[in-house]
Order: structure tokens, then sequence, then C-alpha cells
């Protein structure tokens, strides 16, 4: 990741995003926020209801499709089903 950074050939668009979260609040919410943080290149900056900020280092990569994906299975953990209109609903 550093010599991404520094790398003068390699090009970045870092930028903040704003995520609509479909999880409840409270630790299924929190345990997705900290996910994030292991993602590369992401870094969840703040919570804020059913709302997530981040900042990706990169805008061109499609980081959604991986929040998604990744915010249906700290879910399935918790034993909630998503649907479509960000709710929850127990398993």
């Amino acid at each position: 990741m550093a010599r991404r950074v520094y790398s003068i050939r390699l090009s970045i668009a870092p930028a903040f995003l704003t995520y609509p979260l479909r999880l409840p609040e409270g630790a299924a919410q929190v345990l997705f926020a900290n996910s994030i943080n292991l993602l590369p290149s992401t870094f969840c900056a703040y919570i804020n209801g059913q709302t997530l900020q981040l900042h990706v280092l990169d805008k061109r990569v499609p980081v959604v499709k991986e929040l998604e994906m990744l915010e249906f299975k700290i879910a399935s953990i918790f034993g909630m089903n998503l649907n479509e209109a960000n709710q929850y609903e127990a398993l």
C-alpha cells in the first residue's frame, strides 16, 4: 500500500464516500465498521445513525460491492436477513 501511495507512476483517487447502512445500530454496526478497516485501502471514518462515512484510497475501485457483501456476512453472523428497504429481519 505504501508503495502505491508514494509511487509517482501509480495513480490514486482518494475520496470520502457515504454508505447507507442496512444493519441496525449496535454491535452489528460496530463489527461492520471495524471490519471495513481491515479491507485494503479503506477506513471507516464516522458512523451517524444509518449512514457510514469512509475514506477510500481509490474511488474508482468498486468498494460499494465489497461493502454490501461484508454487510451481508455480518448480518448473517447476527442472525439477521437484510432486505431491500434498508431494514433487517431476525432469522
